[in-house]
C-alpha cells in the first residue's frame, strides 16, 4: 500500500492543480481503507476546497468520515454529495449503508432500492441488492 501512495502522490504533485489526479487519490484512500483519517479526508476536503460543486468529493468525504467515526459520521457530506448530483450511486449506497447503521432501515431500505434500480454499471448493484436482502431477514 506504501508504494500505492507514494505514486499517488507523486502523480498529484506532476499534475499539479489537475482536481481529476486528486479524485483518484482520495477514491484510494477510501477504496482500500487505508490511511483514510491521515490523509483521505484531508485530501478530499483539499478538492472540495477547490471545487465546492464536486459531488464525488463530497461522497468520498462522507464515506471516510462514516468509516473512521470521524465528526458528524459523514451523513452531511453524503447529503450534499446528493443535492449536487441526486444520481450518484456511490453516495446513495453509502447513505444506505450509513442510515442502516443508524437503525434507520426503512430509509436505508429506499436507498438500496434506488441503487439497485439505477444502476447500469452493476458495480454496486449487486452489492446493494445483498444488503436489501439482509436488511429485510433482520426485519423479520
Amino acid at each position: 500500500m506504501a508504494i500505492a501512495e507514494v505514486w499517488y502522490q507523486a502523480a498529484v504533485q506532476v499534475a499539479e492543480d489537475d482536481l481529476q489526479f486528486q479524485l483518484l487519490q482520495a477514491k484510494f484512500y477510501a477504496n482500500w481503507g487505508y490511511h483514510m483519517a491521515e490523509a483521505g479526508i484531508p485530501a478530499a476536503e483539499k478538492i472540495i476546497e477547490a471545487d465546492q460543486t464536486n459531488a464525488e468529493a463530497y461522497d468520498l468525504l462522507g464515506w471516510m468520515q462514516f468509516l473512521t467515526g470521524a465528526s458528524g459520521g459523514g451523513e452531511a457530506a453524503l447529503r450534499q454529495a446528493l443535492e449536487l448530483d441526486p444520481n450518484l450511486i456511490s453516495a446513495r449506497y453509502h447513505l444506505a449503508r450509513l442510515l442502516e447503521i443508524k437503525g434507520q432501515t426503512a430509509l436505508a431500505a429506499e436507498e438500496y432500492q434506488r441503487v439497485i434500480d439505477w444502476d447500469t454499471s452493476g458495480i454496486l448493484r449487486d452489492r446493494a441488492l445483498k444488503d436489501l436482502q439482509q436488511l429485510k431477514l433482520k426485519q423479520n
